[in-house]
């Protein structure tokens, strides 16, 4: 539900005594925003352009950029262009239905900000959100336009049917992404022809696209066919946000599926079939296998500083030199899995990093000392006298490994048969470890990667010429490389998929590596905000933000402005007058696309002197909005005079509009009003 709420502004009128006081905007007004929406998972499905259910019946030069499938049918006629994978009723294509109809009862029990519209939706421009119609839906009289930033997301739910008529577009703007509009049609779907259509289309029933209407997007029919007469079908790229995880590989526990809605994540851990999230808010959400509880996060679990994953348990480091553990090893029993790895030493402090190993658990501490606990059958937690001087620890499956200040490592546990705890001779200079099933890796300073173990698989095969390397991960039996451009390098087992990095995945800042599957941090990401400030007339104030990335870029923004030639992680405001104060934001990109805006940084002016209050509204809404917002001196039911104070584009929310005629009136009060 949206609303409108119209609250009082008073302002002082008279002169007030000499004294410190702030120049303030008043924050009159709240508009809530639709509740933001996470895109709809694929699965399988998210590689096909056309899928159908009964046949796919193609006429004229029909091109299909992506796969092409129907199942549990068999017939494709017309031989319609397929640039990626013809499926003709095999196991591709079901298990496409399959995921199709998981995500189709995914967008059914989305309610949650739900929008009403009915029938005609051309002529309007729509912000990101999720609407529903009971009956149809057309697209006529008019072209469609959703407004959004790459990371918006629009679902339209109908009831019945949706349809086109000739000619007409639907028009992504503000950087809106087609791999972010999902329709779903409770009947059939009709595209015009000569229409220009974007989003992925997921029919109950069939799907005709009229002759030359182009789709970026997916046609998508559950029960019956689709019907295409020389169109351009095009899979659209898939564009990650910032701070979300992408994963590949095994799946039997659900480790491969992100939970709906999850972002902000700083770090992440990967255990053998379970995964657990970082948010830079300092709470933990974790998903996957569950069997000895170790994704039930403690409740008020808060003020984590890194996060790791065991066999069947999980670690997490809090700010203050703590550590909390749970899943399996919450008891000693000696049965596995229950060696204690979940039970932290009593009086443990002073902690700076964590491992998680098979059944064990590793920590550092601030004396660059180290500490283990659970099961020992390969002296995995049995520290090497005199060890010292340690900067980071990796746990593997009985084997632990240690790097030290100087650039060596040490590595002791499980040894006998693949030599994981051997450290090649000369082995210096090393800067970042890891520690897998059984093999283990090092990172130098150089950006090369040095590995050692078992080699069943080919884990230990570095790609020839691989460079440029900032971080390294171990599974079970593969190995992965996160490389200074921002992309992933996999080698090893790769029975599950494992090791075939999506094509998707770019800009990423960390990764993490489990038993059979693989994990991706999408950046750039924020670690620090820039911070509210006060400041005096001719003074100077320092802004600045710490990030996470490769290859960022930097635009500063004032009330959603860009500042020519603030360009730098750090903006530095001189000689400051009543103009400079608002809200300042950052925004960071980098080279794959991807962008994120920071929180609003708020100046406000701090002086001695007579005060004068300014009034005005905070508008609250989705980037690209358009409002009008008005006022009035005196409100009566029916009788309100309401007068224009600024028509507006919503630069940035929220968004601070102050009204320059304020000073001096005993109250006002102001209303937006949606300009669609």
């Amino acid at each position: 539900m949206k609303t409108i709420s119209t609250v009082p502004a008073v302002n002082g009128t008279n002169p007030l005594h000499r004294g410190l006081f702030l120049v303030i905007a008043l924050l009159c007004l709240h508009r809530d925003a639709a509740a933001a929406q996470a895109p709809i998972a694929l699965g399988s499905a998210a590689t096909f352009g056309v899928l159908g259910a009964s046949t796919v019946t193609s006429t004229g030069g029909t091109t299909v950029v992506g796969d092409l499938g129907v199942s549990p049918g068999t017939a494709v006629t017309g031989s319609p262009g397929v640039t990626g994978t013809l499926h003709a009723g095999d196991a591709a294509a079901a298990l496409a239905q399959s995921d199709l109809t998981l995500a189709y009862n995914a967008v059914t029990a989305r309610t949650s900000g739900a929008i009403t519209v009915a029938g005609n939706l051309g002529g309007q421009t729509l912000a990101p959100g999720l609407y529903t119609s009971a009956s149809s839906l057309e697209i006529s009289a008019g072209d469609l336009t959703l407004a959004g930033d790459a990371s918006a997301v629009w679902i339209f739910k109908m009831g019945s049917t949706l349809v086109t008529t000739t000619g007409r577009r639907v028009i992504l703007s503000g950087g809106a992404q087609a791999a972010n509009v999902f329709w779903q049609v409770g009947s059939s779907a009709t595209i015009g022809g000569s229409s220009v259509f974007h989003g992925t289309i997921m029919a109950a029933q069939s799907i005709t696209m009229g002759t030359g209407a182009t789709l970026t997007g997916r046609a998508l029919a559950r029960v019956g066919a689709v019907t295409l007469a020389a169109n351009v079908i095009t899979v659209p790229p898939i564009v990650h946000a910032p701070g979300t995880v992408v994963a590949w590989g095994n799946n039997g526990n659900g480790q491969t599926i992100i939970p709906t809605g999850l972002s902000g994540v700083a770090a992440m851990a990967a255990g053998d079939a379970h995964n657990v999230a970082l948010k830079s808010d300092g709470t933990v959400t974790a998903w996957g296998d569950n069997t000895r509880g170790q994704v039930n996060v403690p409740a008020g679990l808060t003020a984590v500083i890194a996060v790791a994953g065991g066999g069947a348990h999980t670690v997490a480091l809090k700010r203050d030199g703590t550590v909390v553990a749970w899943g399996a090893g919450q008891t000693l029993t000696g049965v596995v899995p229950e060696y204690g790895q979940a039970t932290v030493p009593a009086g443990l402090s002073g902690v700076t990093a964590i491992g998680a190993g098979q059944y064990y658990t590793v920590a550092l501490k601030s004396d660059g000392t180290v500490v283990a606990w659970g099961y020992n059958e390969y002296g995995q937690t049995n520290i090497p006298a005199g060890l010292n001087g340690v900067t980071a620890i990796a746990a593997g499956g009985g084997h632990t490994v240690a790097l030290k200040s100087n650039g060596t490592v040490v590595a002791w546990g499980a040894n006998d048969f693949f030599l994981q705890a051997t450290i090649p001779a000369g082995l210096s200079g090393v800067i970042a470890i890891a520690a897998g099933g059984s093999h283990s890796v090092a990172l130098k300073s150089n950006g090369k990667v040095e590995a050692w173990g078992n080699n069943l698989f080919g884990q230990i095969d570095v790609p020839p010429g691989l460079n440029g390397v900032t971080a390294i991960a171990a599974g079970e039996y593969h190995t992965v490389a996160l490389k200074s451009d921002g992309t992933v390098v996999t080698w090893g087992w790769n029975d599950d998929g494992q090791t075939t990095v999506p094509g998707s995945v770019s800009g990423v800042t960390d990764i993490a590596a489990g038993y059979a599957h693989t994990l991706a941090l999408i950046g750039p990401i924020i670690t620090t905000q820039p911070v509210s400030q006060t400041f005096i007339l001719g003074g100077a104030v320092p802004l600045s933000v710490t990030t996470v990335g490769p290859g960022l870029t930097y635009q500063w923004q004032f009330n959603g402005t860009n500042i020519l030639g603030a360009t730098g992680s750090t903006l530095t405001l001189t000689n400051l007058t009543l103009t400079n104060a608002g809200a300042y934001r950052v925004r960071v990109s980098n080279s794959a696309g991807g962008a994120v805006t920071s929180q609003a940084a708020v100046l406000l002016l701090l002086f001695f002197g007579d005060l004068q209050f300014y009034a005005g509204t905070t508008l609250i809404g989705t980037v690209g909005q358009q409002f009008r917002v008005e006022y009035a001196d005196v409100v009566a039911p029916g009788t309100t005079n309401w007068q224009v104070l600024t028509n507006l584009t919503l630069p940035s929310s929220p968004y601070l509009v102050i009204d320059p005629a304020s000073p001096g009136k005993l109250r006002r009060f102001y209303r937006a009003l949606p300009a669609f």
